[in-house]
């Protein structure tokens, strides 16, 4: 996993070495503050941590798993060695390695990475934490724990085409096709220390030791906490202060071979690593820490973090998720046109309000509850609006309409759970996007009327119909489900699949990052709503949801690679 730190201050001292830490880490190990149990760890077995205890619960401490079974985790053997890590990735494949005690970066071959990590004794202590194996050998044989397959956004939302269409191992930005941090190999010798920083994006990590030790110094997400955190990265003095002094709740957390962790979003953590280990880890992003999430990337913009150490496609990702919970909502019933809390086109506004302000605090207030209420006036959208059989709804009064909506959706066991965390988090996120215009220049091309779908999912979510289409109760069935896969055609088939009409081209620019577009039966058109830019509209060729197409042209924002 790629660190998020700021490169730090960097002087010469007359040709000597340029960065060392004026503090010793191994001291802050047996300080009492840091070794005492705060409580701040949660330990589960793998049978406990399900989507319903996310739902339930949601997912705001570290959770410590000591064996993985139950989790759905596939890693390889203990006996996985640094040579099986070379043989699966190639032996010419360069990584970026960081010297612990200057905190400089170089680049090597992983053959040469295996040498150094094999020889003893060690002149210099380096880490590699930022090995993407995705789209190689070792790719199948890593697989994330279940639930943490069931949150990520790249499975749910992000078009799978666009995965299918990666074919670089590396993690080069020009060439990613999709936010490609799902899967991540760590190689640590004794000695390596990463200092306090929070995962990009504020995405949350899952993190199993196949062999070695790590130790995390933990401090818990806080205003207090980012405060001193902003200050602590911008002073460029982070050699001579140790993170963990300047705030009231830091935890040390011991991870041993075997033991699987869970970090949730937003927490600033430092690692050490006592003996040699090698670790599989990765990040997702998901939809019960939205708020979390936001925050993060506002501390990203306020300590500068470059675009390098950032989670790529970071404005894409939140559109295409939008888009998903728009038309899953469409699919149970629950349009939100026309009914209280709908605003229209008109919401949109043309001016562009001032930047820097991604946290607008949204009070919900007058929300629908989750408990399911009886059938009354603006409960279900009118007949016009609604996708149901014109034979079913021809005759029928409207509140026998709302009765059937009401009997069907108990018939269905279960039905999908929309939490509170998931609704308030949308919400916050709809608010921003809508009036501080966030990830506005990352509106992929497939989503002509960006206005209007953030207008429509605000109705939505605002709709009384929604208590009657979701479950009142955490159900363990999430309202967002992953694309399903394609079947796979057996050797020696005499007639091949159905082609589809649509090409997928490649990047035009390899200097910059692009996505894929599909070439044929596209066309331009303008957003009726105020405020949206021209965008190419193109067919679905396979969509999760009916309205939803699945490729962008181009990601504009993105960085340039560097």
């Amino acid at each position: 996993m790629q660190r998020t730190l700021r490169p730090r201050r960097q002087v010469d001292y007359g040709g000597k070495e340029k960065w060392a830490r004026r503090y010793d880490v191994c001291s802050k190990l047996e300080e009492p503050r840091f070794v005492e149990n705060q409580g701040l760890v949660k330990y589960l077995t793998g049978e406990e941590f399900t989507l319903q205890s996310v739902q339930e619960q949601g997912l705001t401490n570290p959770v410590v798993f000591k064996e993985p079974k139950g989790l759905g985790l596939r890693v390889p053997p203990s006996s996985f060695s640094l040579s099986d890590v070379k043989r699966c990735v190639g032996a010419r494949r360069l990584v970026d390695v960081v010297d612990t005690r200057t905190q400089e970066g170089l680049m090597m071959s992983v053959q040469q990475w295996a040498r150094y990590f094999e020889s003893k004794p060690r002149e210099k202590i380096l880490n590699v934490i930022s090995l993407e194996f995705s789209h190689s050998k070792m790719d199948s044989l890593v697989q994330p724990p279940a639930v943490v397959q069931q949150l990520d956004w790249v499975e749910l939302a992000w078009p799978p085409e666009l995965k299918k269409a990666q074919t670089d191992s590396t993690n080069a930005l020009h060439k990613m096709m999709y936010p490609k941090v799902q899967k991540y190999c760590l190689m640590s010798v004794a000695g390596c220390y990463t200092d306090f920083h929070i995962d990009f994006g504020g995405s949350s990590v899952w993190y199993h030791i196949l062999w070695g030790e790590k130790l995390f110094f933990l401090v818990p997400p806080s205003q207090e906490a980012y405060r001193a955190f902003c200050t602590w990265q911008m002073s460029g003095h982070q050699d001579a202060m140790f993170f963990g002094d300047l705030v009231s709740s830091c935890q040390l957390l011991h991870l041993q071979s075997g033991h699987t962790l869970i970090m949730p979003s937003g927490w600033i953590h430092a690692v050490y690593t006592p003996v040699d280990s090698l670790v599989f880890g990765g990040n997702f992003l998901h939809s019960f820490n939205i708020p979390q999430q936001l925050r993060v990337a506002q501390v990203e913009e306020d300590t500068k973090v470059p675009s390098k150490f950032r989670y790529p496609f970071y404005g894409t990702v939140h559109w295409f998720v939008l888009s998903c919970y728009s038309n899953r909502l469409q699919k149970l019933g629950v349009w939100g046109e026309g009914e209280e809390g709908y605003e229209g086109e008109e919401g949109c506004g043309g001016e562009i309000l001032p930047e820097g302000k991604w946290l607008r605090c949204v009070a919900v207030t007058k929300l629908p509850g989750l408990a399911v209420e009886e059938p009354g006036d603006g409960a279900v959208p009118p007949a016009s609006e609604c996708d149901w059989d014109a034979e079913h709804t021809k005759g029928a009064t409207l509140q026998a309409m709302k009765l059937d909506i009401a009997l069907s959706a108990h018939s269905r066991d279960p039905t999908p759970h929309l939490s509170c965390r998931e609704r308030e988090g949308l919400l916050m996120l709809l608010t921003n996007m809508k009036q501080d215009r966030l990830f506005e220049e990352d509106v992929p091309s497939c989503i002509p009327h960006p206005c209007e779908l953030l207008e429509r999912l605000l109705a939505q979510l605002h709709s009384p119909a929604i208590n009657l289409r979701c479950s009142p109760q955490p159900s363990g069935v999430p309202l967002l489900t992953p694309p399903p896969k394609e079947k796979r055609r057996k050797r020696g088939s005499a007639q091949p699949g159905p082609r589809s009409k649509h090409k997928l081209s490649k990047p035009e620019h390899s200097g910059h990052t692009q996505l894929l577009k599909l070439a044929d039966s596209s066309k331009t058109t303008k957003c009726s709503t105020r405020g949206c830019p021209p965008q190419t509209t193109v067919h679905p060729q396979h969509c999760n949801t009916p309205n939803e197409c699945i490729a962008p042209t181009a990601a504009r924002g993105l960085p340039d690679p560097i």
